[in-house]
């Protein structure tokens, strides 16, 4: 990582310290940070609001292999991350390997429930080089950053 910052969340704190080891240079220099727990809990308890005390906002959320975005209804945690977003600033869902009969079923659910939330969604689907099954992109945009 060149320049900017990243914030890694993960509920599971395996997967936390994982990262932290992956990325002890970029966490050392402040560069990144990575937190264990579940978004709405960390929101609850004004973590969110401690990861950047100039108040700026992100211009990407990832969530790759994230079963909230697609089971269930993540109407919280999409307002959570609205509101962490700039105006303009891309969440980014990524499902993979899925069979084409799932990829087909989340790309037809996600977007429209991207969009009660207050985002504007296009989905991308192709097959992995491996073979393993299909992988499903959606990038979604933050109408005006808060809802």
């Amino acid at each position: 990582m060149v320049g900017g910052r990243i914030v890694g969340i993960d509920e599971s704190a395996e997967m936390v310290e994982r990262a932290r080891r992956r990325n002890a240079e970029h966490v050392a220099s402040g560069r990144a940070e990575i937190r264990a727990g579940a978004l709405a809990d960390l929101d609850r308890a004004g973590v969110l609001a401690d990861l950047d005390p100039a108040g700026e906002r992100f211009d990407k959320v990832f969530a790759v292999n994230l079963d909230l975005f697609h089971r269930g209804t993540p109407a919280p945690e999409l307002a959570i991350v609205a509101r962490l977003l700039k105006p303009g600033g891309r969440l980014c869902l990524c499902y993979e390997p899925l069979t084409p009969e799932r990829a087909a079923e989340l790309a037809e659910r996600l977007p429209p429930l991207l969009s009660r939330s207050g985002f504007s969604a296009s989905t991308t689907t192709s097959t992995t080089t491996t073979s393993r099954g299909s992988l499903l992109g959606v990038i979604a945009y933050a109408r005006d950053g808060r809802t």
